[in-house]
């Protein structure tokens, strides 16, 4: 009927079939979906957490990028070395 009913998992006491009335595929490449035949999109694709964050002077913040760009690739350099990732951006200003 097309529709994931659980996962078979693999563990040294063997396989095990795990059933529930919602399947959630957390394992972060659609393993679960794909396995079920789901349609997807493949690609590199970087792991967020999304947040709010107050009380920052954002202004200042372009101010220091426009500015000072020599200081700012150091400080942006040093940052994605401690995040890491892929991502070109460690923060966005957003409305």
């Amino acid at each position: 009927d097309g529709v994931v009913k659980g996962v078979v998992c693999e563990s040294k006491a063997g396989p095990q079939a795990i059933l529930g009335q919602v399947v959630i595929d957390t394992t972060g490449d659609l393993d679960v979906a794909a396995s079920a035949g789901a349609p997807h999109s493949g690609g590199n694709y970087i792991m967020t957490t999304v947040f709010r964050l107050g009380g920052v002077d954002t202004d200042e913040a372009e101010r220091f990028e426009r500015e000072e760009p020599e200081a700012f690739a150091a400080l942006d350099r040093q940052i994605k070395k401690i995040l890491g990732g892929s991502w070109g951006y460690w923060w966005l200003k957003t409305p």
